[in-house]
């Protein structure tokens, strides 16, 4: 009565069999005419159809979100058989190979040191590196395949962004690309694993100076939404960019457009954000070059 200021009103609730859904509240505060039986007849034929629309959305609701965890569910199991599946078929490829060419590489690196002819040296040595390729693929393998347990701590970002980018300053300098780190004013320590994510950090930082030999601009920024309590850390480079063809694989194992690459970089890096709970997106950038968005939560 207070709320409408009228005296007279009629309510009709709104229901389904299974719950509540509200009331409808009708007054006749144009025409103050008294509200009869019929009107309040035709009031309850309109609510009840009103609570079935209202229902039956409800219910279409419900299903549109169970068909997309659904989905979901199933893209997680499809992507868990195939990570499966590889992981199974690359511990016996890496266990049958890895002894064999431990062996070819020590053997060729003794016998380097045993020799002073130039042409054997020449082919001791490209065997040398080459089985350093192979060891260098299998460590990669090793990693992927090995159960990692995460030993969190709080620390801030800064650090971690600060100590990785000094690692290519000399290659920077090189190939003469400038670089941005833009860090928040009052940045928020996060709980996570200091070493992993400095893996993952350094292997995108590697990516993008790999991608501009003839120099560029490495630009990495730090965005923290206290209120939702995320953070971002967003790496973009002027590089040659990834192919659209292949960015939407690119971080399947194997995947990779590098000619001594092991396709296993970016596999790792998001298996490593994963396990903290975060994403990994890999954009094309308009201007050209790639984008990387690292997204994080406390």
């Amino acid at each position: 009565i207070g709320l409408l200021q009228e005296e007279s009103f009629a309510i009709v609730p709104l229901y389904s069999p299974r719950r509540s859904l509200g009331v409808i509240i009708a007054d006749h505060f144009v025409t103050n005419e008294e509200i009869t039986p019929l009107q309040i007849h035709s009031l309850e034929n309109f609510a009840s159809q009103a609570s079935l629309a209202i229902e039956h959305y409800h219910l279409h609701t419900s299903m549109e979100d169970k068909i997309n965890e659904l989905e979901k569910q199933q893209d997680m199991l499809i992507e868990a058989e195939r990570y499966s599946a590889v992981g199974h078929m690359a511990a016996q490829l890496a266990h049958n190979i890895r002894n064999p060419i431990t062996s070819i590489g020590g053997t060729a690196r003794l016998l380097a040191k045993k020799t002073d002819d130039p042409k054997q040296l020449k082919f001791l040595r490209m065997m040398v590196r080459e089985a350093e390729k192979i060891e260098d693929t299998l460590e990669d393998i090793f990693n992927f395949i090995s159960t990692i347990e995460l030993e969190k701590k709080e620390v801030f970002l800064s650090s971690l962004l600060e100590k990785s980018l000094m690692l290519f300053y000399t290659a920077m300098q090189h190939q003469t690309i400038k670089y941005e780190l833009i860090l928040p004013e009052n940045e928020t320590p996060l709980l996570l694993d200091p070493d992993l994510i400095q893996q993952g950090l350094v292997h995108l930082m590697r990516n993008g100076v790999e991608a501009m030999p003839d120099g560029g601009r490495l630009s990495i920024r730090v965005e923290q939404d206290e209120n939702n309590k995320t953070t971002e850390i967003i790496i973009q480079d002027t590089g040659r960019g990834i192919k659209d063809s292949t960015l939407f694989f690119a971080t399947d194992p194997f995947v990779t457009t590098k000619i001594s690459g092991t396709g296993m970089g970016l596999t790792m890096v998001k298996r490593i954000i994963k396990d903290h709970g975060g994403t990994l997106q890999i954009q094309q950038r308009i201007s050209g070059g790639t984008r990387i968005i690292v997204g994080l939560t406390e």
